[in-house]
């Protein structure tokens, strides 16, 4: 049979159908691949890294300004850190010793619960506990690089510097521009600046630690920003001055012994000693009258005037103790118990009875017993143990070194203002000592 004739045209006419085919498939795949890398672009779009370092950063800046934030910066971090373990990325050390005497405190804590008489206020006292350890795990695992030091640390010098000035205006106006809250008279005729914190010793309790944590930040950084964080320490020291609360220099000068003693230079002790000297010689009148009427330096230490009275506090506290000694009350039953051992000591000039021991250790004993407390302090030691190697570790690269100190230092004088109040029982303060701990574990954590 007879194949019909073709065109000459069939040829080009062919390769023409061809290549219009070629074109057609290069963009239909092309926008397979489009589509491709855009599904790829949302599945690996990770907002969980931002919210990592925005919680830190925000949380640091509204310590001392902002309770509410600083919660709601907690939450997003325990949200993070739920999301971290969930994916298995946390690589946070949990069969380190310390870690281990945290969680039998915890496990202590909550058993606590079951004998207390007040098992509700137990129960808030130990998701306090959770918040608390939560919040260092989160710290020591999201301080994880360079980067977040720098910011995390403006942060909280831009925070201080800002309620600094604003206590500043508070003593001069008599109100805070950020909460509008008076000045407190607690002592005779002496107006002490609380900024945006409920009273004096609030913010004492907050700029203390702080301060020592601003100067070795300081020793990290170069140029400029040297002067400007030496700035910031200077303002702080000044407003922690008028807040003139005791323990908090106390807190303030152990911290700065540590910093001293670490660092072998004490030219910075000699300067505040002089600052000492010279402000007992601007004090009111009225303030060295009251002063050198206590019978002994104790007593100029710890009485609270109308309000409290700290020694019978104690003593009821002790006879708390006394009673149960090793496994205590309960965790948070302490204000619920104490008006019972409180009422014989008590004297008629007392205005009211304290939901506080205003001693962390004593308060500690008699709410968990002394195993509770035993454990703590061996959570402490090992924890501080693992962070003095890791400062005289060589390889450790100098600019962590010297963070690793201020957090250290810090920590120290939280402790040291807790011989004379129960900042680790105010909801408020409390973060400032499992921060700073969360913040020294993150610089040592890989060295071990």
């Amino acid at each position: 049979m007879a194949r019909p004739p073709t065109s000459p045209l069939f040829p080009l006419a062919k390769s023409r159908a061809f290549s219009s085919s070629l074109r057609w498939r290069g963009r239909i795949e092309l926008v397979r691949c489009d589509l491709t890398g855009l599904c790829n672009f949302k599945y690996n779009l990770d907002v969980f890294p931002t919210l990592e370092s925005l919680s830190l950063v925000v949380f640091c800046f509204f310590l001392p300004i902002s309770f509410a934030l600083c919660n709601l910066s907690i939450g997003v971090m325990v949200i993070c850190l739920i999301r971290r373990a969930w994916k298995r990325s946390l690589l946070f050390p949990f069969r380190e010793p310390w870690v281990i005497a945290l969680f039998v405190f915890l496990i202590i804590g909550g058993i606590s619960i079951l004998y207390s008489a007040f098992p509700r206020e137990s129960l808030r006292g130990f998701t306090k506990l959770m918040k608390s350890a939560l919040l260092l795990i989160a710290v020591s695992t999201f301080l994880d690089r360079p980067g977040r030091w720098q910011k995390a640390g403006w942060a909280i010098a831009l925070g201080m510097l800002t309620v600094s000035l604003d206590g500043f205006y508070q003593y001069w106006q008599g109100e805070d521009l950020l909460r509008q809250r008076p000045l407190t008279f607690h002592l005779p005729g002496l107006k002490q600046i609380s900024a945006a914190s409920p009273d004096a010793n609030s913010f004492g309790i907050y700029l203390a630690p702080f301060l020592a944590f601003i100067y070795g930040f300081r020793l990290m950084e170069h140029g400029v920003r040297k002067y400007l964080l030496m700035l910031v320490f200077v303002l702080g020291s000044a407003a922690l001055g008028l807040t003139f609360s005791r323990g908090s220099f106390i807190g303030y000068l152990a911290a700065v012994f540590l910093l001293c003693l670490l660092m072998k230079d004490w030219r910075l002790p000699a300067i505040l000693v002089g600052a000492i000297l010279i402000g007992a010689l601007l004090l009111p009148s009225q303030i060295r009258t009251w002063a050198f009427e206590r019978s002994s330096a104790t007593d100029f230490l710890i009485d609270s005037g109308p309000i409290v009275s700290r020694p019978r506090i104690w003593k009821a506290t002790m006879e708390m103790i006394r009673d149960r000694p090793l496994f205590g009350f309960g965790v948070n039953a302490y204000a619920k118990n104490l008006p019972a051992y409180y009422t014989k000591y008590m004297d008629p000039k007392d205005a009211v009875t304290s939901p506080h021991a205003h001693q962390n250790f004593l308060q500690m004993t008699a709410e968990l017993g002394f195993l509770g407390f035993g454990t703590f302090l061996t959570f402490l030691f090992l924890l501080y143990r693992k962070c003095l190697k890791s400062f005289w570790n060589r390889n450790l690269p100098q600019e962590r070194r010297w963070l690793l100190l201020g957090a250290l230092a810090g920590s120290v004088g939280f402790l040291a203002n807790g011989f004379f109040e129960s900042n680790l029982y105010y909801p408020r303060n409390n973060v400032y000592f499992y921060f700073l701990l969360g913040w020294a574990v993150s610089l040592c954590v890989k060295e071990g």
